[in-house]
């Protein structure tokens, strides 16, 4: 009996450390070298005995703040289309984008 217990504030110890951390289950787990699948055995057993209640979803709502983005200068933007037959005799589209801040995006397309 008295093993039993033990095991039952050691792995309630974790599950109060797992909470109190803000990590995920997983980073936890891997962090203090004890196995997930013995964790979540244990978190529900503990559940369906009583010693821990568990909580679903966040105790305060979720708010989100507006963020306005605004480029410091103007943009400039290169553009370069082509289209040509390839080897293979498909139609490769090409658009290239030379953006501010050696920033470059290229899309292609290729068609039969």
């Amino acid at each position: 009996m008295k093993g039993k217990l033990k095991e039952i504030e050691y792995w309630a110890s974790h599950y109060e450390n797992w909470k109190a951390s803000g990590l995920s289950q997983i980073h936890y787990c891997n962090t203090n070298k004890i196995s997930i699948s013995c964790f979540k055995q244990w978190r529900t057993r503990l559940h369906k005995e009583g010693y821990i209640k568990l909580s679903r979803g966040h105790k305060e709502p979720v708010t989100f703040k507006p963020v306005v983005a605004a480029p410091a200068e103007p943009v400039t933007v290169a553009t370069t289309v082509s289209a040509a037959k390839d080897h293979q005799d498909k139609v490769k589209t090409e658009i290239e984008l030379k953006l501010a801040g050696n920033v470059q995006l290229i899309m292609r397309s290729y068609q039969s």
